[in-house]
């Protein structure tokens, strides 16, 4: 069995450093220099030491953004950020960086915008984070304060190598749609552009300005977003209709493709492709009579099997007027790129990134509503709404796309039969679900209520052999939490959540999986979805019945989770995480609820919204308390973890003895107990340390069952199991516990527990 694993990628900005007016920034932007290195975290919570150097500082959404003096912004670094407040009187935006009086080692950079808000990062020279960093320059609730002492900077090595003092200097002042990097706003004659009737399905409008529109507005237009063009830029509907009911795309987020050489170049025709993706994409508001569709190197995941020129023919005095592109030869550069080494790292890399749905309406009427094409990453659909039909699904997620968001959303669109697979012999009947996760990993989808799901919910799995692009990628790291799947009298057997759905009968296998073989990678090597890590946790199925065969022949039953969740293959779609998952009626959901969060590789391994609590993690050298909170699906590490944790070994072993084993195990003097694991042994032979080591802690799991389940068990405190595993619940205010295990057979029981205790 061939496992793909999809790296994780960051882009990580640079930050803090001193505002130096010796060094000139491009276009204006203010400069900060350091020194030294100081660690700073990064969006994804990681590490990173920024300097010494110059740096180029922005904001950027939540983030603060740096670039090295004499780099491309492309290569920018970002680092975490908390916004807040500021009482400060600005006409433009500005950047204070200071140390702390009072702690040599915290460093503060922020930048202060004009409407009163600003972004602030804080760093250390150690890389040490203490508990309760206060933020110098912008507070949600205290008063702002800023700093009057000089700074000592300290170079690389000891903190107690101190420096002399360097003087406080501040930033100069830019305007604000400078430093944000903002378009302009559209002018009147764009807006009238945009306004024009489209004359066939082809007339777009490329929007590089921020445009608002009216409601009562009806735009017939396809909006194309391209390129870099289109960068930070934001579309405001307000409430305005795009689309009068032509089945087509009314919106378009997509990168541009070029070649470097120009076309009278002798070489033009040899000259790579390349592709410049659009960032920082806001679309709200709207009133969407069509689809959307967002998309990098192709549109879809068999490569765009028709490319087009820019010129169409129409047939004269047709009404309605009808027209159609031109096609050119397709060079299928997406295809090409599947069969090399690096694939998922360089069609994420060309495709769009941070694009944002917000407050939109999409009313489907033939192609899927809402499209993220490969290689498309942390675009997000927010607080929305999705009706009407779709010839397929009403949200496609297609290969190598990531890290995108579907939150808040109610989704009541009628997806399609499958006719291939209804009148063709060998053929499969799946349906098309509400969702497909075709190969795309570390998405979220959360707090969305869906209905008409009588064709499925939300299908993870992994397409073969289309138009012979090999797919990388797969369905995996998916998190499904908090969602409400709606039903009405359907008494079919199709799920809520299908883990490695696909299904493919004879005839499909002859007519295309084999196409993309060849190449020692992704789909060609293995046709298995490989849905492996995904997190099914906190829904609400509506209760229904289903049918069932057994001895007494078919009849209808109460539906169990296990009709809601199916997973196929088992061996190769695993490990998946569903858990806290329930069945509701009208009368028993509960509405409005806020989502919890996965605690990953931690037992107890969810978190409901507002809670806290420490999480040991056991790395097999240390063991540390780290405080996890949840809002909202969101789960928040505190930067500092507490190593004070002892590790007490236990064992209890018997052999030919009925009466099993007990024993009470305790923590070192003075130390209370803070968890446990175990590892059990309820047949003949023993739990070994290699064993032991992956069971996470406040975990006790049986490895061996006796042969008669009923006859063996292992505890510890009052957590008892006889097969499986379970979260250990322990009294913490006691140092000790009691731990054993027994079986019961006819020549005497033998049994094994070892285990851990943690003690702090």
């Amino acid at each position: 069995m061939r496992r793909v694993f999809i790296p994780t990628i960051f882009i990580l900005m640079p930050l803090f450093s001193f505002v130096s007016p010796t060094h000139a920034a491009k276009d204006n932007l203010p400069t900060v220099e350091f020194p030294s290195a100081i660690h700073f975290l990064t969006p994804a919570g990681d590490d990173v030491a920024i300097g010494p150097g110059v740096y180029e500082v922005e904001a950027a959404e939540s983030w603060l953004k740096l670039v090295s003096e004499g780099q491309e912004r492309t290569e920018a670094m970002l680092l975490d950020a908390m916004p807040g407040t500021h009482e400060e009187t600005l006409t433009e935006s500005a950047v204070r960086f200071d140390g702390e009086p009072d702690n040599p080692d915290v460093f503060h950079l922020a930048m202060l915008l004009a409407d009163g808000t600003g972004l602030e990062a804080v760093g250390t020279q150690s890389g040490i984070r203490p508990r309760g960093l206060n933020l110098a320059f912008v507070s949600k609730l205290n008063k702002a304060r800023t700093f009057t002492a000089r700074p000592k900077i300290l170079h690389p090595g000891p903190v107690a190598q101190a420096q002399p003092a360097v003087p406080f200097k501040m930033v100069s002042k830019v305007p604000l749609q400078r430093v944000l990097g903002i378009p302009k706003a559209c002018d009147s004659e764009k807006i009238m552009k945009v306004r024009e009737k489209a004359g066939s399905n082809w007339d777009a409008e490329k929007i590089d300005c921020q445009l608002t529109l009216e409601k009562g507005w009806t735009i017939t237009k396809k909006l194309i977003f391209e390129g870099a063009k289109a960068n930070r830029v934001t579309l405001d509907c307000r409430g305005a209709t795009l689309g009068d009911g032509a089945n087509k795309d009314m919106i378009e987020v997509r990168s541009r493709k070029y070649k470097d050489k120009p076309k009278d170049d002798p070489n033009y025709e040899t000259d790579p492709w390349k592709w410049e993706r659009p960032q920082n994409v806001t679309i709200k508001n709207c009133n969407i009579i069509g689809s959307v569709r967002v998309w990098g190197m192709a549109t879809n995941g068999e490569g765009n099997p028709k490319e087009y020129l820019d010129k169409e023919i129409c047939i004269p005095f047709s009404v309605p007027q009808r027209c159609q592109k031109l096609e050119k030869p397709n060079s299928n550069e997406l295809k090409k790129s599947s069969r090399k080494p690096g694939h998922t790292t360089r069609i994420q890399a060309n495709a769009p990134k941070n694009i944002v749905f917000d407050k939109i309406k999409i009313t489907g009427v033939g192609r899927n509503p809402f499209y993220v094409a490969p290689g498309v990453t942390y675009t997000k659909l927010m607080n929305s709404t999705m009706n009407g039909k779709s010839d397929k699904v009403a949200i496609y997620l297609d290969a190598e796309s990531a890290y995108n968001t579907i939150k808040g959303n109610t989704i009541d669109v009628a997806t399609a039969k499958d006719k291939t697979g209804d009148n063709t012999p060998g053929m499969k009947s799946r349906g098309w679900p509400i969702i497909a996760i075709d190969g795309s990993s570390h998405n979220t989808i959360l707090n969305n209520r869906f209905s008409q799901t009588n064709r499925g919910g939300i299908y993870l799995y992994r397409n073969c052999g289309e138009g012979g692009t090999i797919r990388h990628a797969t369905p995996s790291y998916n998190t499904v939490i908090n969602n409400v799947f709606y039903y009405n009298k359907y008494t079919g057997g199709k799920p809520s959540v299908y883990l490695g759905s696909r299904d493919y009968g004879f005839k499909e296998r002859l007519g295309h999986c084999d196409h993309d073989d060849g190449r020692p990678f992704g789909s060609s090597v293995s046709e298995t979805d490989y849905a492996q890590h995904n997190v099914v946790m906190q829904n609400q199925f509506y209760k229904r019945r289903v049918y069932r065969t057994g001895a007494g022949g078919t009849v209808l039953v109460e539906a169990s989770i296990a009709d809601y969740v199916k997973t196929r293959n088992t061996k190769a779609n695993s490990p998946n995480y569903i858990e806290h998952n329930q069945i509701v009626t009208p009368q028993t959901e509960v509405k409005q609820r806020r989502a919890g969060c996965y605690l990953p590789d931690a037992s107890p391994n969810f978190l409901l919204d507002g809670r806290s609590l420490d999480t040991l993690k056991d790395s097999g050298n240390v063991a540390c308390l780290t405080q996890s909170s949840c809002t909202d699906g969101e789960l928040s590490r505190s930067n500092a973890s507490d190593c004070r944790v002892n590790k007490v070994d236990f064992s209890c072993q018997v052999s030919g003895n009925n009466k099993g084993c007990q024993k009470e195990v305790a923590c070192p003097s003075g130390k209370k107990l803070v968890g446990a694991k175990a590892a059990c042994n309820l047949e003949f032979g023993t739990v070994s340390s290699n064993a032991l080591q992956p069971i996470l802690p406040n975990l006790i799991k049986v490895l061996k069952a006796s042969d008669n389940v009923s006859a063996g068990s292992c505890h510890v405190g009052g957590n008892k199991l006889q097969r499986g595993q379970k979260e250990i619940t322990i009294n913490k205010s006691s140092p000790t516990v009691a731990v054993g295990c027994q079986e019961h057979d006819k020549n005497g029981g033998d049994c094994h527990i070892k285990g851990m205790l943690y003690c702090q």
